[in-house]
């Protein structure tokens, strides 16, 4: 009996081990040049992506590491007019863009909302996104002008497009 109360005492311990183990940190956060390298490199423990359009994204993520939401290739250089929103309940997250002349500017970070316009330059520009260990709702709004092309890149494996 007691070896009974032994093993499921261990078992115990080991499943709540087990299951607060926590994201690995990405220690790149603040990598101005992990930013530039366009690998995307990520853990997500959670995301879901309530709208993904070409341009706009509504998602709860929980993510440590980099991940490529958009290229937007621009033709002649052209302007982001953005709309968002964040609330951020854990860690570090942010949205930047990648500009083809090797800038990195963050649109926003942690919890924030509102408008930016920022000017982008000819060549192809990434709206990317970062967490640290994040637990965060957000949502990115934008339009550009008519001579950018839009890639997407899937935020969710099982997204659907509506039909």
């Amino acid at each position: 009996m007691k070896g009974l109360i032994v093993v499921f005492v261990l078992g115990g311990i080991l499943f709540i081990g087990s299951s607060c183990a926590k994201q690995e940190t990405f220690r790149e956060y603040d990598s101005e040049k992990r930013a530039l390298n366009l690998q995307d490199s990520f853990d997500y423990d959670h995301k879901e992506s309530k709208v993904f359009t070409q341009n706009e994204l509504l998602a709860d993520v929980k993510l440590s590491g980099i991940d490529t939401v958009w290229e937007l290739d621009c033709s002649t250089s052209d302007f982001l007019d953005i709309n968002y929103h964040s609330e951020n309940k854990a860690g570090e997250f942010k949205v930047i863009l990648v500009k083809p002349n090797h800038k990195v500017e963050t649109l926003f970070e942690n919890t924030d909302k509102g408008t930016k316009k920022k000017k982008m330059p000819a060549g192809k520009n990434y709206i990317r996104i970062i967490g640290n260990q994040s637990d965060a709702a957000f949502g990115i709004k934008y339009q550009v002008g008519k001579q950018t092309k839009i890639i997407m890149n899937q935020v969710k494996d099982n997204y659907q497009a509506p039909n």
